[in-house]
């Protein structure tokens, strides 16, 4: 006897193909987002996480502020406190160095030859204005100048002859250059240079 197959053995063939490759798919996409939904899960977490950590940051912060606006304050008030020291530091620099070119000048003027009518002083020089016997006499006054520790030189603006109680005598004006004061470390470098 003969048998006949009358089953559709290709088109069941093809339907078991086909229920694999969806089976396939399905698995595959069902992990996909098994995958997805953890690592959203992962990443709500550490935003969760982070969130709560700002806000105990942000609490602490909060509870520094009043002694970070006392550092802020601090710092203002030591600015301005240098500020004050270094203009009382000028002024007493400047004040020094007023006495000791006044005192250069007293010292080096020829006494009764020449006398002083005006007297302007700068932060970098001194305008003199005045009276002497004679040429040789304001010659004399820029010499000294000249080789004072205090000046830089002078320079001799102008002389005239000027009549005074029946006598002819010179008026002049002067410029005279002052040199800056040193500073402490500089005076303690001249004396240990001395040694």
């Amino acid at each position: 006897m003969i048998a006949i197959n009358l089953l559709p053995v290709k088109q069941l063939k093809k339907r078991y193909e086909i229920r694999n490759e969806v089976a396939l798919y399905v698995i595959i996409l069902i992990g996909l987002v098994l995958i997805m939904s953890g690592i959203t899960l992962s990443t709500m977490h550490t935003i969760s996480t982070l969130k709560k950590e700002n806000a105990v940051l942000s609490k602490k912060k909060a509870s520094y502020q009043p002694i970070l606006n006392q550092i802020e304050k601090l710092k203002k008030d030591k600015a301005k406190k240098e500020k004050k020291l270094e203009v009382i530091k000028q002024l007493k620099t400047g004040s020094l160095s007023m006495v000791r070119i006044l005192d250069e000048l007293a010292r080096i003027t020829p006494v009764g030859r020449l006398w002083f009518n005006n007297l302007s002083v700068s932060s970098t020089q001194v305008k003199v204005t005045g009276i002497a016997l004679d040429n040789a006499t304001i010659a004399q006054f820029m010499n000294r100048i000249n080789s004072s520790r205090f000046f830089t030189g002078s320079e001799l603006a102008r002389t005239s002859l000027v009549r005074v109680a029946q006598a002819n005598l010179k008026s002049f004006s002067l410029t005279i250059g002052i040199k800056r004061p040193s500073t402490g470390s500089d005076q303690k470098g001249k004396k240990k240079g001395r040694k």
